[in-house]
Protein backbone atom coordinates (compact mmCIF):
# COMPACT_ATOMS: atom_id res chain seq x y z
CA UNK A 1 0.00 0.00 0.00
CA UNK A 2 1.32 3.74 -0.92
CA UNK A 3 -0.18 6.96 -0.11
CA UNK A 4 0.17 10.67 -1.42
CA UNK A 5 -0.91 13.56 0.08
CA UNK A 6 -2.45 16.82 -1.64
CA UNK A 7 -3.65 19.76 0.05
CA UNK A 8 -6.30 22.38 -0.88
CA UNK A 9 -7.80 25.30 0.32
CA UNK A 10 -10.28 26.85 -1.53
CA UNK A 11 -12.44 29.68 1.39
CA UNK A 12 -13.26 27.22 4.34
CA UNK A 13 -13.04 24.15 2.03
CA UNK A 14 -9.83 21.92 2.94
CA UNK A 15 -9.44 18.34 0.73
CA UNK A 16 -7.29 15.92 1.51
CA UNK A 17 -6.62 12.86 -0.73
CA UNK A 18 -4.50 9.83 -1.18
CA UNK A 19 -3.96 6.98 -2.81
CA UNK A 20 -4.87 3.19 -1.78
CA UNK A 21 -3.55 -0.02 -3.45
CA UNK A 22 -5.83 -3.28 -3.57
CA UNK A 23 -5.98 -6.49 -5.83
CA UNK A 24 -9.64 -7.98 -5.69
CA UNK A 25 -10.34 -11.11 -4.13
CA UNK A 26 -11.37 -14.55 -6.18
CA UNK A 27 -14.46 -13.95 -4.05
CA UNK A 28 -14.96 -10.52 -5.51
CA UNK A 29 -15.84 -11.72 -9.10
CA UNK A 30 -18.91 -12.91 -10.45
CA UNK A 31 -19.58 -15.55 -13.00
CA UNK A 32 -18.88 -13.15 -15.94
CA UNK A 33 -15.72 -12.92 -14.54
CA UNK A 34 -15.66 -9.35 -13.37
CA UNK A 35 -16.34 -7.65 -9.87
CA UNK A 36 -19.68 -7.67 -8.88
CA UNK A 37 -20.88 -4.25 -8.62
CA UNK A 38 -21.16 -4.32 -5.11
CA UNK A 39 -17.71 -4.95 -4.31
CA UNK A 40 -16.84 -1.62 -5.39
CA UNK A 41 -18.47 0.21 -2.62
CA UNK A 42 -16.90 -2.40 -0.21
CA UNK A 43 -13.24 -1.42 -1.51
CA UNK A 44 -14.81 2.61 -1.06
CA UNK A 45 -15.18 1.87 2.62
CA UNK A 46 -11.80 -0.11 2.85
CA UNK A 47 -9.66 2.48 1.60
CA UNK A 48 -11.90 4.92 3.92
CA UNK A 49 -11.48 3.23 6.91
CA UNK A 50 -7.84 2.33 6.32
CA UNK A 51 -7.48 6.15 5.94
CA UNK A 52 -9.28 7.06 8.66
CA UNK A 53 -6.84 4.39 10.86
CA UNK A 54 -3.76 4.78 9.15
CA UNK A 55 -3.23 8.38 8.02
CA UNK A 56 -5.35 10.73 10.48
CA UNK A 57 -4.25 8.02 13.37
CA UNK A 58 -8.01 7.36 14.91
CA UNK A 59 -7.57 4.20 16.60
CA UNK A 60 -9.74 1.18 15.83
CA UNK A 61 -11.16 1.31 19.28
CA UNK A 62 -12.41 5.18 18.59
CA UNK A 63 -13.26 4.40 15.03
CA UNK A 64 -16.41 2.29 16.44
CA UNK A 65 -17.47 4.74 18.49
CA UNK A 66 -17.38 7.65 15.54
CA UNK A 67 -21.08 7.73 14.43
CA UNK A 68 -20.91 8.54 10.91
CA UNK A 69 -23.43 7.48 8.59
CA UNK A 70 -23.50 7.61 5.07
CA UNK A 71 -26.25 9.86 3.72
CA UNK A 72 -25.34 9.71 0.23
CA UNK A 73 -23.57 6.97 -1.99
CA UNK A 74 -23.25 6.76 -5.51
CA UNK A 75 -20.88 4.85 -7.77
CA UNK A 76 -20.37 5.14 -11.75
CA UNK A 77 -18.82 2.48 -13.43
CA UNK A 78 -16.45 3.24 -16.15
CA UNK A 79 -14.49 -0.39 -17.16
CA UNK A 80 -14.85 -3.63 -15.68
CA UNK A 81 -12.77 -4.61 -13.20
CA UNK A 82 -10.73 -8.50 -13.25
CA UNK A 83 -9.29 -10.74 -11.05
CA UNK A 84 -5.60 -10.48 -12.31
CA UNK A 85 -5.01 -6.92 -12.15
CA UNK A 86 -4.33 -4.54 -8.91
CA UNK A 87 -5.88 -1.33 -8.62
CA UNK A 88 -5.86 1.85 -7.18
CA UNK A 89 -8.42 4.10 -5.24
CA UNK A 90 -7.80 7.77 -5.14
CA UNK A 91 -10.03 9.07 -2.31
CA UNK A 92 -10.21 12.49 -1.76
CA UNK A 93 -11.66 13.55 2.06
CA UNK A 94 -13.25 17.32 1.61
CA UNK A 95 -14.38 19.08 4.50
CA UNK A 96 -16.10 22.49 4.89
CA UNK A 97 -16.12 24.28 8.19
CA UNK A 98 -19.53 25.71 7.33
CA UNK A 99 -21.15 22.29 6.57
CA UNK A 100 -22.00 19.56 9.02
CA UNK A 101 -20.92 16.68 7.05
CA UNK A 102 -17.87 15.54 5.46
CA UNK A 103 -17.40 14.22 1.50
CA UNK A 104 -15.32 11.17 0.25
CA UNK A 105 -14.78 10.99 -3.56
CA UNK A 106 -13.40 7.64 -5.07
CA UNK A 107 -11.43 6.97 -8.13
CA UNK A 108 -10.07 3.52 -9.20
CA UNK A 109 -7.21 3.14 -11.41
CA UNK A 110 -5.00 1.14 -12.79
CA UNK A 111 -1.93 1.04 -10.93
CA UNK A 112 -0.10 3.09 -13.72
CA UNK A 113 -3.26 5.81 -13.09
CA UNK A 114 -3.90 5.87 -17.53
CA UNK A 115 -7.47 4.13 -16.93
CA UNK A 116 -10.45 4.69 -14.60
CA UNK A 117 -12.51 2.12 -13.78
CA UNK A 118 -15.27 3.85 -11.52
CA UNK A 119 -16.09 7.07 -9.56
CA UNK A 120 -17.85 7.07 -6.32
CA UNK A 121 -18.99 9.58 -3.77
CA UNK A 122 -20.27 8.79 0.18
CA UNK A 123 -21.61 11.74 1.99
CA UNK A 124 -21.70 10.90 6.01
CA UNK A 125 -22.82 13.14 8.70
CA UNK A 126 -21.67 12.83 11.99
CA UNK A 127 -23.93 11.75 15.36
CA UNK A 128 -24.51 10.80 18.67
CA UNK A 129 -24.57 7.29 19.25
CA UNK A 130 -28.22 7.43 20.11
CA UNK A 131 -28.44 8.68 16.41
CA UNK A 132 -28.81 12.94 17.46
CA UNK A 133 -27.76 14.54 14.72
CA UNK A 134 -24.47 16.62 15.58
CA UNK A 135 -24.64 19.93 13.79
CA UNK A 136 -21.07 20.58 13.14
CA UNK A 137 -17.52 18.24 12.53
CA UNK A 138 -16.59 16.86 15.66
CA UNK A 139 -13.19 19.00 16.79
CA UNK A 140 -10.98 15.97 16.94
CA UNK A 141 -11.30 15.50 13.37
CA UNK A 142 -10.33 19.01 12.76
CA UNK A 143 -7.29 18.88 14.49
CA UNK A 144 -6.36 15.63 13.23
CA UNK A 145 -6.51 16.93 9.63
CA UNK A 146 -4.52 20.34 11.07
CA UNK A 147 -1.76 18.04 12.39
CA UNK A 148 -1.15 16.02 8.96
CA UNK A 149 -0.85 19.81 7.16
CA UNK A 150 1.99 20.78 9.22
Amino acid sequence: MFLSFTFGQGGAKLTLSFKYKFKPRFSDIDRYGIAHHSKYFCWFEEARYYFLESILKIPQEELVQLYAPITSLKADYKKSIIFENSYVIVVSLSIDEFKSFVQFQYEIMDCNEETIYAKGLTEHVFTKSNGELLFEIPDFLYEKIKLIRK
